[in-house]
């Protein structure tokens, strides 16, 4: 499943381009990549993330799915013990955000969990891509953000001086 995974997701730019392919991807996603994200090996989790993220451009006719896209990828991030799983869906998230616009209104109510969850998982990996992630999205929610700066500025703090040491 997960080379498969990886096949469709690295041809995702391509499968989006052509028509016969395109309409047939969020049935895809919907039956093949959203179970997985339950699935017990994080791996899989993980891989299911990242497929997420390389049909982020797709337009959804059915915007249930688009929901449901963003809960399992906010769930991965808050909840998953594994931190392959929680890099690969703040990544996800990022994309997702950027590319379709209903995602913004789904995940505003739990911008403040996600971040927090996020500077989390940069206290610990110290990975650039993640301070890319935090970046977009106080961009596109300074007003929810306002509330946690004082936190944020923190936990940054401690991740500066735990790079310098």
């Amino acid at each position: 499943k997960d080379g498969a995974l990886h096949v469709i997701g690295s041809l995702a730019d391509i499968l989006l381009k052509k028509s016969v392919f395109k309409d047939q991807m969020e049935l895809m996603l919907q039956n093949h990549v959203f179970p997985l994200f339950m699935s017990n090996l994080g791996y899989l989790r993980a891989r299911s993330c990242w497929t997420l993220r390389s049909f982020s451009a797709l337009k959804f006719h059915n915007e249930l799915n688009l929901k449901n896209a963003i809960e399992l990828i906010k769930k991965s991030l808050i909840e998953d013990k594994e931190m392959p799983v929680k890099m690969e869906a703040a990544i996800a998230l990022q994309a997702l955000i950027s590319h379709q616009e209903q995602a913004k209104e789904y995940i505003k109510p739990y911008i403040r969990l996600v971040m927090q969850e996020l500077l989390l998982v940069v206290r610990e990996t110290q990975n650039d891509d993640l301070t890319n992630v935090i970046q977009k999205l106080i961009c596109e929610y300074s007003q929810e953000v306002t509330t946690i700066a004082v936190e944020m500025t923190q936990h940054l703090a401690e991740i500066f001086g735990k790079v310098l040491q």
